[in-house]
């Protein structure tokens, strides 16, 4: 089955290149297959083995294939391709600091990563993709979201396929308090599993912060690991004052997602992820790139 994404700056819909996808098919496309998730593969220690062997020197060789097949720009990476120890090594690389500028306007709302958007309206604490498993807001961020605020807010899923750059960044200024680890399971967050009803957002391992922002309110950021991804790196995971556009993290080997949650009303999104959202389609975004605005902008759709 296709995965639709919309890229914002040809304004066409293309076809995402699923990294391993046979495997994809296999573990999540057949009964077999996810029986042998739920036992095997979405377990953490086959994660952590997995990224033992991403990060061993004879991975090194994937690197080059992996980029050219998925055409990625290296003319954006902060050193040459061939200094990279191993492919987790390059899986969490840098990126020269203009690859991403960081939208400036005060009312502006930027994306925390590179991923492919979906914008969803809460409606009484759930959240109803067009395509996929409901999840609830209290189960997803283990409680921090339960005022009534959010539930009638707004939820933005960003997912970070492998392909991706996959450090994050605060989106605004602002201070948090410590994280909250949510132990869990680690299975994918592709499409292609969660169209099969897997939950990965109620059963997967997290990380959840409640971001304190003058612009925007209270915002639940929720990092979640999926599979493959033995660590999710928080460089504060205690108290902290941030700007925006500093690094949060990254997502060690694999694919990832993050969640932001807003109380009602607090803003408005670009409308053409509006659009796109509304039929299941995913719109790619880059890390520090404009994605709306406070809600009392003009020229933005609400969910």
């Amino acid at each position: 089955m296709a995965i639709q994404i919309y890229n914002r700056r040809t304004g066409q819909l293309e076809t995402e290149m699923v990294f391993q996808r046979w495997f994809m098919t296999m573990a999540y496309g057949t009964p077999l297959g996810r029986a042998s998730a739920t036992l095997l593969w979405s377990r953490k220690w086959f994660s952590r083995l997995y990224g033992v062997l991403q990060r061993s020197r004879m991975s090194r060789r994937k690197i080059r294939r992996f980029v050219e097949r998925h055409a990625i720009d290296c003319s954006e990476l902060d050193r040459p391709l061939q200094s990279y120890r191993s492919f987790d090594d390059f899986f969490q690389r840098r990126l020269e600091p203009t690859a991403r500028p960081i939208a400036g306007n005060k009312d502006t709302l930027i994306s925390p990563a590179d991923a492919r958007l979906l914008a969803y309206p809460v409606r009484q604490g759930l959240v109803v993709p067009i395509k996929g498993a409901r999840y609830s807001m209290s189960r997803l961020t283990a409680g921090a979201a339960d005022d009534h605020r959010f539930h009638e807010g707004l939820c933005l899923v960003f997912r970070l396929a492998p392909v991706d750059y996959h450090r994050f960044c605060y989106i605004d200024d602002g201070e948090h308090g410590a994280h909250r680890s949510v132990s869990g399971r680690l299975h994918s967050v592709s499409p292609l599993a969660l169209r099969r009803g897997v939950n990965a957002f109620h059963e997967n391992q997290r990380d959840v912060v409640v971001l304190r922002i003058a612009s925007f309110g209270p915002v639940v950021e929720v990092d979640v690991g999926a599979l493959a991804v033995g660590r999710i790196i928080q460089h504060h995971r205690s108290a902290h004052r941030f700007r925006r556009g500093a690094e949060k993290g990254c997502f060690a080997f694999g694919g990832s997602t993050i969640v932001l949650v807003f109380e009602r009303d607090r803003v408005s999104i670009d409308r053409d992820i509006v659009e796109h959202s509304n039929q299941g389609i995913e719109t790619l975004v880059r890390y520090g790139e404009e994605i709306g605005r406070g809600a009392s902008s003009t020229g933005r759709d609400h969910v």
